[in-house]
């Protein structure tokens, strides 16, 4: 399948049709053209990243069902200068390096590889194939070498692969089509693992989160916003905040007891005041019954002040718990002589 942009070199944005290495790129781009969609697609197909669909058309059906509409691939590389030297020297002992140099010389001799992306593309294959590093550095001191020049200094490295997916439609009258992106996009990280370090990992991360914001802020050319395109339920960050565990009113998870009120009102009743060495219970039973009501407002009161002061420090919501002050007082009946209980609940208490 042919899908080589046409004039891919007159907008910037062609630079995404082929692996990149330098971070600046994506954040300079402020668009992507059509014939950017195509080409990047065209060369993963190249590249054996997805599939050859065997039909020229865009997007590509990949095997979960959804369409490529647009292959990001960025080159991680070790760029400190003694690590890329002694790899050079590991290189110069290698017999399969000198086998690769060997073949891709003669075959440039005859002319099957000149410069370009699709000789770059095969000469990374051959390293591959070989067990070498086929990092873009890795790539162009092999050239140096064959031209006999002084070139870049070899490197290993990571390759970060985010395929962003679409959806488009096309109207019944043939007009232009409409949709967007369709995420969840995909990433994969590939490399010799052996070569790699943290640092690398590291980087390889702030890569494929670059290209996230990136695709979040951009939208296909010319194409109208399908319904429900471009929303990912899960990444979505009010609905992520209020899936936070412990957050209150969460379905997923329980109020932990220091953030909820029934139950530090139940466990303040066994606890010794400050005033005196008795519990409230012990006080409210020699309460007299007509103070008790009084006594049980500031007991709530200050059982309250005391959560919310909590869920402050630690940054969470207050407890949505309607009608606990009504559970609490039940629970105090039960613990009460018979006087003080009547005097919370003068009449039977039907349901809750």
């Amino acid at each position: 399948m042919d899908m080589v942009p046409d004039g891919g070199g007159a907008c910037p944005c062609a630079v995404l049709t082929e692996p990149f290495t330098r971070c600046q790129i994506l954040n300079s781009l402020d668009h992507v053209c059509w014939e950017t969609l195509y080409g990047s697609v065209g060369s993963a197909i190249r590249d054996k990243v997805i599939p050859d669909p065997e039909a020229d058309w865009w997007p590509v059906r990949v095997g979960d069902r959804r369409d490529v509409g647009l292959v990001i691939r960025q080159w991680v590389e070790d760029d400190r200068p003694p690590e890329r030297k002694r790899l050079a020297n590991q290189l110069a002992g290698s017999a399969a390096w000198r086998r690769t140099i060997k073949r891709i010389g003669h075959l440039h001799e005859r002319g099957a590889v000149n410069e370009g992306p699709a000789s770059d593309a095969f000469i990374a294959r051959a390293l591959r194939a070989s067990r070498l590093p086929d990092t873009p550095s890795t790539v162009r001191y092999l050239r140096a070498i064959i031209a006999g020049k002084n070139g870049d200094l070899p490197a290993a490295g990571l390759l970060v692969t985010t395929l962003a997916f679409v959806r488009v439609m096309t109207p019944p009258d043939g007009s232009t089509p409409i949709g967007g992106w369709h995420p969840p996009h995909g990433v994969a990280v590939t490399g010799l693992l052996d070569l790699t370090t943290a640092e690398m990992w590291q980087r390889a991360g702030s890569a494929a989160h670059s290209h996230r914001r990136w695709l979040a802020a951009r939208r296909p050319p010319d194409l109208g916003r399908l319904r429900g395109v471009g929303y990912y339920f899960l990444a979505d960050r009010r609905a992520q905040w209020r899936a936070r565990p412990g957050t209150a009113g969460s379905p997923f998870e329980g109020k932990p007891e220091q953030f909820s009120y029934l139950k530090e009102a139940i466990r303040s009743l066994d606890e010794p005041l400050k005033q005196s060495a008795t519990t409230p219970i012990e006080k409210w039973s020699l309460t007299h019954p007509a103070d008790l009501r009084w006594h049980l407002s500031e007991f709530f009161e200050t059982v309250q002040k005391r959560v919310d002061g909590r869920c402050e420090r630690a940054k969470r919501h207050r407890p949505s718990e309607p009608g606990w002050r009504r559970e609490a007082r039940r629970e105090i009946a039960k613990r009460l002589p018979p006087e003080q209980a009547k005097a919370i609940f003068p009449t039977p208490i039907v349901g809750r």
